[in-house]
């Protein structure tokens, strides 16, 4: 059996989150969070120096302290750039994270808004439509390779593209890909996701032009 031979309450900038550092009898030292634990373990008075602690207490610690490491190295990414619940998951697990301490990592983080797929869709949108003529479809495609939803990633371009700036997008595809409305349906824009109150904006603009 193992035993509790050190543990320390330490600083944590989450209100309401306790971490405590806990050293056991074998020789393992580790940070834990009590948001971790399950309801039955969290009440950490009950858990003190020479403890004993049973086969469940002692798995429901590891299993607290891979998760602390997780969220650590999680941290560090988010800090570093927007993620996705996806490539965050993917990114722990490369660095050796077990996949139980990743999901309830992302879980979380995703709870406390750190982590947002349709936060991290808005920004990307914004970005690729300053560098690129794309279709809506293309940008809705690329989204999901990227592990978004297609629902998230369709809300998120209804949001960033206003009427006004899908006009533009519309014009700026026109250009790009060398076509007029004299060498292209408007069905085959309405395929690419284009709305058919902006493509008929474009046509009248074409049409109010040549006359």
């Amino acid at each position: 059996m193992t035993a509790v031979i050190a543990i320390q309450p330490q600083a944590d900038s989450e209100a309401g989150v306790l971490a405590y550092k806990i050293g056991l009898s074998d020789g393992s030292v580790f940070v834990i969070k009590t948001s971790y634990l399950s309801s039955i373990y969290q009440d950490m008075a009950v858990i003190t120096r020479n403890r004993v602690l049973s086969d469940e207490e002692e798995e429901a610690f590891r299993f607290a302290g891979a998760c602390f490491e997780a969220e650590q190295s999680a941290l560090r990414l988010t800090a570093r750039a927007e993620q996705t619940g996806f490539g965050l998951t993917a990114k722990l697990k490369r660095r050796g994270h077990c996949s139980e301490a990743v999901q309830a990592v992302v879980s979380r983080l995703k709870s406390l808004e750190i982590l947002s797929d349709s936060r991290y869709a808005r920004l990307w949108l914004w970005s690729r439509l300053s560098r690129k003529e794309e279709s809506p479809r293309r940008l809705i495609t690329a989204l999901c390779s990227r592990g978004i939803d297609r629902s998230v990633a369709g809300e998120a371009l209804k949001t960033v593209l206003t009427f006004e700036r899908e006009l533009n997008v519309l014009k700026r595809y026109m250009k790009k890909n060398h076509f007029s409305i004299s060498n292209i349906k408007k069905s085959t824009l309405q395929y690419e996701g284009f709305s058919a109150e902006v493509i008929q904006s474009l046509w009248e603009d074409y049409e109010h032009a040549e006359g």
